[in-house]
């Protein structure tokens, strides 16, 4: 594969992964308070015991961070290795008050 260049992240799967069959669920509530709670879960390899979402390293989930953060909402990540990982974010609809 060579060297990649500099600013480009080389990303590798491993086949196991590829070739599993996962299972992705994504719900979106609304509690008594107004507020909305999104839920995505799956049933994948789960994460590694030391990802802190707050400063992790994958795009993925500092896009997730940033887009809670900016909506003023809280995330919470349940994983358990081999039995996949649940995310849930909650946020208010106060940003739909806003005139664009």
């Amino acid at each position: 594969m060579g060297n990649p260049k500099p600013g480009f992240r080389t990303l590798c799967c491993h086949p196991a992964v590829i070739s599993h069959l996962g299972i992705i669920e994504v719900n979106i509530s609304i509690t008594k308070k107004d507020f909305y709670v999104l839920t995505f879960q799956d049933n994948g390899i789960g994460l590694p015991a030391h990802v802190d979402i707050q400063s992790a390293s994958t795009v993925g989930l500092q896009l997730v961070w940033s887009l809670t953060q900016q909506q003023l909402g809280e995330i919470v990540c349940t994983t358990q290795p081999g039995i996949g990982t649940l995310f849930s974010v909650t946020f208010s609809d106060r940003w739909l008050a806003y005139d664009s």
